[in-house]
């Protein structure tokens, strides 16, 4: 399925690179070769911490068919259970009661489950930890006991208040081979940050590779986003060092003036980040972290977006902006982000427009492998990080 004479020529330097062949963007094969080693091998980000403030609040994924629940316990851990009840496979946090016809809507959730989770079907009731707590009128069940059920659990890492989970239980831990990517952005306090509310898209139109690709290079946005783009130049590309066994790949965007933002003026809507340092204040630092997160930083504020790789030609978007929670107290708080919000989405707009394009594209009988130029320097490092996956004994980082 995959040659390494042909993969090597997309991981050489950037001035000698070519990029991927065609086929792996629309071969459902290498699709499902992906959700076999690296979809179900790799740290997937679900979250953000403060999705899940209190005891007991949680909210639901499916991460490729397996439906579970993270869920922030009276001990006040984090913990990724599955919702999948061990009397008869009910989902223990299943939405609605069959009424108005929404019996067939089984829509991810969230909530407080207060002391347990309750499965609908016969009100089986499982603790913070997974743990069954009752089970009703068990009691004539020969041998039945309570104590040695509970919910399955899946791997979970918290990173800068961003929530991972691992289908692997063998998996290496997350954190050391993220450690340069949190110094980067140490001085932007990620894990007091706040969301936005976030916007939520299932079903894009597009391989979840085409995404990255945007998102990781600066050549695109002078041509395709113009003069909306002007204070984060393509010739602001830096690209920084990537090494073996690094879970990041991460590169700046440097500004044409100290405390830039992308909105309609350039400058920050919210007072810039006393933390960061001059250096800080004048370049955009971006940390991609496949297959899944990629975060954003401006003076102000910083962005995330989840990604959630649904088959060869469909991915969901979850994103968001991050600011300090005293922020929010502006009264001016909710224009603001809705004037950034606009114009952010203007430039999402053509970015999509532009990966749905390539997805077209890609299908043809004419697509080909291609050159690239310097300020696509990050895509090399990605497909190295891709070639360690796809060929493991060729190396690749």
């Amino acid at each position: 399925m995959h040659d390494l004479e042909e993969f090597a020529k997309s991981t050489v330097e950037p001035a000698e690179a070519l990029t991927l062949p065609p086929r792996y963007y629309v071969d459902p094969a290498i699709f499902e070769y992906e959700r076999e080693h690296i979809f179900e091998k790799e740290w997937l980000c679900v979250g953000r911490t403060e999705q899940l403030r209190n005891a007991g609040d949680y909210f639901t994924v499916t991460l490729f068919g397996e439906p579970m629940v993270l869920v922030r316990g009276a001990d006040m851990e984090i913990r990724a259970l599955s919702s999948v009840c061990r009397h008869r496979g009910m989902l223990i946090t299943t939405p609605g009661d069959g009424a108005d016809g929404d019996w067939n809507d089984l829509d991810e959730s969230s909530g407080n489950c207060g002391k347990a989770f309750k499965c609908p079907y016969h009100f089986w009731q499982y603790g913070h930890d997974g743990q069954l707590v009752q089970a009703p009128d068990m009691d004539r069940t020969p041998g039945f006991d309570p104590s040695a059920i509970r919910l399955p659990s899946f791997r979970c890492e918290i990173w800068l208040g961003f929530i991972f989970v691992n289908l692997d239980d063998n998996a290496a831990p997350l954190a050391p081979r993220l450690e340069k990517a949190a110094a980067l952005v140490k001085n932007w306090d990620f894990e007091n940050l706040v969301s936005a509310p976030p916007l939520d898209l299932p079903g894009m139109p597009w391989n979840w590779k085409i995404l990255h690709e945007n998102s990781a290079e600066g050549y695109h946005v002078d041509r395709l986003h113009g003069p909306a783009h002007y204070v984060e130049p393509s010739a602001g590309v830096e690209v920084h060092e990537h090494e073996k066994g690094d879970a990041a790949i991460t590169f700046g965007m440097r500004a044409i003036h100290p405390d830039f933002a992308l909105n309609p003026t350039g400058k920050p809507f919210f007072p810039v980040l006393e933390s960061l340092t001059e250096e800080e204040r004048t370049v955009s630092l971006w940390v991609l972290i496949p297959p899944t997160l990629l975060i954003g930083t401006n003076s102000d504020s910083a962005f995330y977006r989840i990604m959630r790789p649904e088959a060869v030609d469909r991915t969901g978007i979850h994103q968001s902006y991050l600011t300090p929670p005293d922020y929010q107290a502006n009264p001016l708080y909710d224009d603001l982000l809705a004037m950034s919000g606009d114009f952010h989405a203007a430039l999402n707009r053509q970015d999509w427009m532009a990966d749905a394009a390539i997805q077209r594209g890609m299908g043809s009988r004419h697509s080909a492998r291609s050159r690239i130029s310097w300020q696509e320097g990050p895509l090399v490092q990605l497909y190295s990080w891709l070639q360690a996956r796809y060929l493991p004994e060729a190396g690749g980082k």
